[in-house]
């Protein structure tokens, strides 16, 4: 989990090699960008 820290941006290769992911908790960060394709290909993703 990285909820509540100070993440105000999800760059396009934040999450690049990690095709596990499966979960991912962003609640209590300032996020106002996330960039185009930041989360695409990651089809294992459900919340």
């Amino acid at each position: 989990s990285i909820s509540n820290n100070r993440i105000d941006r999800i760059p396009a290769n934040a999450f690049r090699g990690n095709k596990n992911l499966m979960s991912l908790d962003l609640r209590g960060n300032p996020i106002k960008v996330i960039d185009e394709g930041a989360l695409q290909n990651h089809r294992k993703l459900r919340k």
